[in-house]
């Protein structure tokens, strides 16, 4: 699988961008990059 780019998108004048999911079917593995740092929490998951 090759990862995909993801442009980041931030607000002029912002220092940081937000991107806030519900996911009820389970988290998609999506492999992507970006030269931004990105710090995810996962909330309520559950195993196999």
């Amino acid at each position: 699988m090759k990862p995909l780019f993801e442009k980041i998108i931030v607000a002029e004048g912002a220092s940081y961008g937000l991107l806030y999911r519900l996911l009820p079917e389970g988290i998609p593995f999506e492999c992507h990059y970006h030269p931004e740092f990105e710090s995810t929490s996962t909330l309520n998951s559950r195993g196999p």
